[in-house]
């Protein structure tokens, strides 16, 4: 992946949307099903740079702790958005955290060269969050931001 395209996706993954539009009822069978792809691949992704975490760098400890963080945040989506109709409020605060948290994670995966064993099983955890922004903008089809279906 290019230079432009990483700052391409990570502005649109730090994009804040707020306010958010309100969800149909029909949005949320497929929002929660993608909130939970998303936490578990966030998992998956945290465990695997774990595991394979070999130089301990500054780098490397920031990559862990970012992926720890939208781990625990994507976490907090699904939760969120399982009860959306209950506290939407904290659906809307819950995506705008974890896409700061995706920007960062971007920062700092792509100038870890130690990390980048991990980037294909990012880019698809980046692929889900666009998917479910699309929801919060309108545009939620079954496509991420690309056309590429998902």
């Amino acid at each position: 992946m290019n230079r432009a395209s990483l700052i391409s996706v990570a502005l649109a993954l730090t994009v804040c949307l707020s306010p958010a539009r309100a969800l149909h009822r029909e949005d949320i069978p497929v929002l929660v099903r993608l909130a939970h792809e998303l936490e578990q691949r966030a998992a998956q992704v945290h465990a695997a740079a774990e595991t394979q975490a070999h130089h301990f760098t500054g780098r490397e400890a920031r990559v862990l702790r970012s992926l720890h963080h939208f781990h625990a945040q994507a976490a907090r989506f699904h939760r969120g958005i399982e009860a959306y109709f209950s506290h939407p409020a904290e659906v809307d605060a819950a995506l705008a955290e974890i896409n700061d948290d995706a920007g960062r994670v971007e920062r700092f995966i792509y100038r870890s060269h130690a990390m980048s064993h991990v980037v294909s099983d990012w880019n698809r955890c980046a692929r889900l969050l666009r998917q479910i922004n699309g929801y919060f903008d309108g545009d939620g089809d079954g496509e991420d931001a690309h056309g590429d279906e998902l």
